[in-house]
């Protein structure tokens, strides 16, 4: 704020002095850069407390730095990274947006497109859209607390492709970008091979 602080009927003997000292909080709800704490002292004789005095200290300034939040995203699957999947299979992503820094996240959205050769069967609460023609999922608006996380599940199912298509999901998130691209932050990828299921002739 701009209150003050201030002593009178201060009595000094000839070659006295006196110190004086107080101290302040950074107001907590600062969230943007370019602010500053500025302080400087005035003495002499004056009719009022509130009365500027002549003398003037030097200014003492300090910067404010304001921390920002940092989000990861971990992701897995089941069935896990790697492992071959057949048409009708169900794969279901689970990922995690999590703030690791300790500030507050807010405004946070998250992104991934439904896997080539896939049909999506549950979102997992994450809006549907099209993106140029690809459908994704995405979801904006998300507030974190400091270290705190939020999870998501998406499913999916497998469509009938050639034997050497594989199906690769990579969920990404952001923080004040709007939810409709792959976003700043990127999950892991994961993977599945598809596998056809063959006839074999008997004898």
């Amino acid at each position: 704020g701009d209150g003050f602080v201030y002593a009178d009927n201060i009595e000094l003997a000839a070659g006295e002095s006196k110190s004086f000292a107080f101290s302040v909080m950074v107001d907590s709800t600062i969230l943007s850069e370019g602010l500053g704490v500025h302080n400087e002292a005035t003495w002499g004789y004056a009719t009022a407390p509130t009365e500027r005095l002549a003398n003037v200290s030097n200014a003492i300034d300090h910067n404010i730095i304001v921390p920002k939040p940092v989000i990861t995203v971990v992701d897995d699957a089941t069935p896990s990274d790697g492992e071959s999947v057949v048409a009708g299979d169900t794969i279901t992503y689970t990922f995690t947006v999590a703030e690791t820094a300790g500030v507050p996240a807010r405004n946070v959205s998250v992104f991934a497109f439904v896997p080539a050769n896939t049909t999506l069967v549950d979102a997992g609460g994450l809006n549907t859209i099209d993106v140029d023609g690809k459908p994704a999922v995405a979801l904006e608006g998300i507030n974190l607390a400091a270290g705190g996380s939020k999870t998501y599940s998406v499913s999916v199912t497998a469509d009938t492709v050639s034997e050497d298509t594989g199906i690769t999901f990579r969920p990404s998130a952001g923080i004040g970008e709007p939810a409709v691209a792959p976003l700043s932050v990127d999950g892991a990828e994961i993977r599945h091979n598809f596998n056809t299921v063959k006839l074999v002739k008997g004898k």
